[in-house]
């Protein structure tokens, strides 16, 4: 994966994934945020105005020169923003009462969490598993000794399975304060 240029962070062989700017919010607020469908699984499945989408844009989406936070995801093919997607730092180690297995424990770093909402015109199309295998890869080289985990939703079967598909493995529920019931999912960074 290479950088593109400053709106950029990455790409994969069919996805974008840059940086929102205010063009975006609109596409964003019909695309995921007032969309019932999607959001049964996102934010405790609460839809977002169009004045709270942008809020959740300025406050959650990462920056130009950041590399945590929500992204864009963009088609390559057609420029069409078909989701988000983001590294955000987590706290599930502490919250699991996980033991850190690493082997220097002075190089420990936080841990991280993957994610990602697609429209659902993008459902069943193999973009979840390629954007977050983009995700992990990413984390990996940002971060060589922090765990990577991902959450979902515990009814979102299809997420599941996509998670699972990354190597990741169950390990326990959260109750989030955002976003509601969570099942968290750890991966291994020597895995990929």
């Amino acid at each position: 994966m290479r950088k593109i240029d400053d709106e950029v962070l990455f790409e994969t062989p069919r996805l974008r994934i840059q940086y929102a700017v205010k063009k975006d919010i609109t596409a964003l607020h019909e695309n995921i945020f007032s969309n019932s469908q999607v959001m049964r699984y996102l934010l405790d499945e609460k839809c977002l105005s169009l004045q709270e989408t942008q809020k959740f844009v300025a406050q959650h989406f990462a920056q130009r020169g950041e590399n945590v936070g929500f992204l864009c995801i963009f088609k390559n093919s057609s420029d069409q923003l078909i989701g988000f997607c983001g590294l955000l730092y987590c706290d599930y180690d502490q919250q699991l009462d996980i033991q850190k297995k690493q082997q220097n424990q002075q190089a420990h770093q936080q841990p991280i969490e993957f994610g990602y909402a697609l429209a659902p015109h993008y459902w069943g199309r193999g973009y979840a598993h390629e954007v977050g295998l983009a995700q992990i890869h990413y984390a990996s080289k940002q971060w060589p000794n922090a765990q990577i985990f991902a959450s979902c939703h515990p009814s979102n079967k299809v997420s599941i399975r996509s998670v699972e598909k990354l190597q990741a493995a169950y390990i326990g529920s959260i109750n989030h304060a955002e976003r509601g019931l969570r099942s968290i999912y750890r991966i291994s960074n020597n895995k990929l």
